[in-house]
């Protein structure tokens, strides 16, 4: 798909969102002192300004963006933005998305992703689990498959969270790629401090400490 299909697409789904249904927005800005993307930093070692915010209907439709620093190979300057689908059925919500990764400062890496995920809550236990496709395109002349899965727990302030991931396609640095990370995310006042420790079997552990701010209109 090309990029001016994939907004008109995206346009279409903002249109659906927004007749005759009630909408809320949230997002959240912040830094990390390394951006890791299934393992591998994104931003050089470096630390990364980071932003999002996503537009709900309570149809269940949504549109989302996002702009995050990144390091010189990748042009500088992550731009993000896509649109989904969110239903609630046998007490597991699940989504379905599209995303586009732009990078304006470096040609030849932009790209389309699908993705499929489900979160179920039990008590102060969510488990999710999910995959995300990239189809072959102009910029890869193969596709590419992440499969993850992840668990957080919440206690007193304190939120516990654990992921894994597997890799296999274009984007892997070998064959099959695996990736996992384990953390905790406290409260501080108006912004929201975490800790984590990232791995994987073809990159350097990080532990990478967040900070970021989050707000809603609900």
């Amino acid at each position: 798909m090309s990029a001016r299909s994939f907004l008109i697409a995206v346009i279409a789904v903002a249109t659906c969102a927004t007749q005759a249904h009630a909408l809320s927005a949230e997002g959240s800005i912040g830094v990390v002192s390394d951006y890791r993307w299934r393992g591998a930093s994104m931003s050089g070692e470096n630390p990364s300004l980071q932003a999002e915010a996503t537009l709900s209907a309570d149809s269940g439709f949504w549109l989302w963006g996002g702009a995050n620093s990144v390091g010189s190979d990748y042009g500088g300057t992550e731009l993000e933005i896509g649109a989904g689908y969110t239903h609630d059925v046998a007490g597991v919500e699940w989504t379905l998305g599209a995303e586009r990764y732009a990078y304006p400062g470096e040609e030849g890496i932009d790209y389309i992703e699908v993705d499929f995920s489900g979160v179920a809550k039990l008590g102060a236990l969510s488990l999710s689990g999910g995959v995300e496709y990239t189809p072959e395109q102009d910029n890869y002349d193969e596709d590419d498959t992440y499969l993850w899965t992840s668990a957080e727990y919440a206690f007193d302030r304190v939120r516990l969270h654990g992921k894994i991931g597997r890799n296999d396609g274009v984007m892997a640095p070998a064959p099959h790629a695996v990736d996992y990370s384990v953390g905790a995310a406290i409260p501080l006042r108006a912004v929201e401090l975490d800790f984590s420790y990232v791995d994987s079997e073809d990159y350097d552990a990080a532990w990478v400490l967040g900070l970021a701010y989050h707000w809603s209109n609900e």
